[in-house]
């Protein structure tokens, strides 16, 4: 497709999206984040081709369960990552329920005592839950911390993703150079920050998730090293209405070598995993290579 062509489908694209966002927030947002999770779970789900990544990386990680529970698993993890995604177009409406939900964890005192001596915290995190569920209530906190994005191919609607990710608190990063040193810098004088763990990083050293080898950035661990920063993972489990989270900040991780701070960070991610697999975003490509 030539360049010109390829504009205005993207414009088409992004008109359609905007405009069946604008027609959703018309819907109250306890009827609309349950509808656009089913959305995800039945049509749009294989239309996307997510049904079917989703099934391919749970049969990989639970070869034994029956045909019943992993059709189960596939809806239920759809319908949440569905929510997850139409909650970050409704900043106000997701406040709201991040105001009924709790916030625990050891970690919560070691960031407060972090905050008082000015210490930068570097924050980890996974694709469970809503991964910017913790984040958005630490900032109604009163903490400020910072992120780095994945633009969106599309132009026209990465303007808009970029304003609603900035609603969530912090400085939004473009993934990249220049973006990832912006990060650093900030992080260097004391402000706050957070990073996936969870994503397939060819180069990085093989750690365990759900028992397989998943290559790993170290990435959050280098960069807590440097800059002196509180390693803390934190994590927001969808409760049973499907609306509010149970967020936990968890202890900080002690600093040493940056493969075993990262191993630890993904062995705590994978325990609220197995014990709400639904959670978890098995739409990602975790794994790239066949159970060995």
């Amino acid at each position: 497709m030539s360049g010109f062509l390829s504009t205005i489908a993207d414009f088409v694209i992004a008109t359609v999206v905007r405009a069946l966002i604008v027609f959703l927030a018309l819907i109250p947002y306890e009827r609309r984040m349950p509808m656009v999770g089913r959305w995800l779970a039945g049509w749009l789900g294989r239309v996307t081709g997510y049904r079917r990544k989703t099934l391919q990386n749970i049969a990989l990680v639970y070869p034994d369960i029956t045909p019943q529970a992993r059709e189960a698993l596939v809806v239920a993890s759809l319908d949440n990552l569905g929510r997850a995604f139409f909650e970050m177009f409704d900043p106000a409406g997701f406040a709201r329920q991040l105001d009924r939900s709790s916030i625990s964890g050891p970690g919560l005192a070691a960031i407060a005592q972090a905050k008082a001596e000015g210490r930068p915290v570097m924050f980890v995190t996974g694709h469970f839950g809503n991964q910017d569920a913790a984040r958005r209530r630490l900032t109604n906190e009163g903490y400020r911390i910072n992120a780095v994005f994945r633009p969106m191919n599309n132009r026209f609607l990465n303007k808009y993703y970029v304003a609603m990710f900035s609603n969530l608190g912090g400085t939004p990063y473009s993934q990249g150079a220049e973006g990832t040193r912006g990060f650093f810098k900030a992080l260097m004088k004391g402000e706050w920050a957070t990073l996936m763990i969870d994503v397939w990083f060819g180069k990085g050293p093989a750690v365990d998730f759900l028992g397989l080898p998943a290559p790993t950035s170290t990435a959050s661990a280098d960069f807590a090293l440097r800059a002196n920063a509180l390693y803390v993972p934190y994590f927001a489990r969808r409760r049973d209405d499907g609306l509010t989270f149970d967020i936990t900040v968890e202890a900080p991780i002690p600093h040493g070598d940056p493969v075993d701070m990262v191993a630890a960070a993904t062995a705590r991610l994978g325990a609220h995993v197995q014990e709400a697999p639904a959670q978890w975003y098995w739409v990602h490509r975790r794994w790239k290579t066949p159970r060995p």
